[in-house]
This record gives C-alpha cells, structure tokens and sequence, in this order.
C-alpha cells in the first residue's frame, strides 16, 4: 500500500502536490479514492488549469480517481449558502460521487431471492441519497464548475 504524505490541513494545494507526486510514481494504484476537497473559489484559475493537466494526465495513464461530491451540498462552506462547487469533483477527469445509505424505505435491490421474505418483501435495506432530511448527518451533493466548461457528453 502506497501513502503519499501530503498535508491535507496545509490549504497550499495539497491536491496538485498528491496528483504531481503520483504522476512522478512510475507505477502507482490504477484506482485512488479522494474523500477530501475544498472550495474551487478559492483558488485561482492558473491554479484549478494546472490541477487539471495534472489529473489529465493520471487519466491518460489509466488512473482512476475517484473524489467524493461533498458532505454538505453545494454550499458546505460557511452559512451564506453560496454557489461553493469543490474543487477536485468538478474536473472533467476525475469520477465525483455522492453518498447514500440505507434504508428501509427503499428497496432498488430486492430481484435476488435471499433479500425477500416468504411473501416476496425486501428484508434487507434499500439504499438512498444521504439527506439531513432522511436522518443522516450530512446531504449529498453534486455541482458544476464555476470555471470549468461543461464537459460535451454532460
């Protein structure tokens, strides 16, 4: 197992040095999971460009980066409830995921036989969005970019 050992807490671009770092790895993971973003607003666009050539170029390699939507909507910096996509998830060579969880209240997966009962209900959880409204504690997001095009096959 590999460890790249970038300060998360820095805030001076710790996503550019771990992208740069596994570009310069000549055989790193071929699947990295990203739990961890912050604001694309606060970065300036020089900066978000050269983050995207970096994780371009993992994708030409056959790298894939996996990054986590956010845990609190769009808007998970402050209170003001401000247009704030994340900074990593908005880049068109990255794969950004919201999170679900489960619920007895949905129940997308019950085709196989060993999750229904004997009058054919669900007895194992469905899954759902995460939604401070369904009981969890954080509400899953997605966003589009404020300087990033919209890719075409979006």
């Amino acid at each position: 197992m590999l460890v790249w050992g970038v300060d998360p807490l820095s805030m001076d671009g710790f996503m550019l040095a771990y992208a740069v770092q596994v570009n310069d790895h000549p055989d790193p993971p071929l699947v990295h999971s990203i739990s961890w973003g912050d604001a694309e607003a606060l970065y300036p666009p020089i900066f978000i460009q050269r983050l995207d050539y970096e994780l371009l170029k993992l994708a030409l390699r056959g790298i894939t980066v996996i990054v986590a939507s956010g845990d609190n909507g769009n808007s998970a910096v402050g209170t003001d409830c401000d247009f704030l996509p994340d900074l990593v998830g908005t880049s068109p060579w990255v794969t950004s995921v919201g999170a679900t969880m489960p619920s007895l209240e949905s129940q997308p997966y019950c085709a196989a036989r060993s999750f229904q009962d004997e009058f054919g209900e669900c007895v194992e959880p469905g899954q759902v969005v995460c939604s401070t409204s369904e009981g969890a504690l954080i509400t899953s997001s997605g966003y589009f970019s404020i300087y990033r095009s919209r890719p075409r096959y979006q």
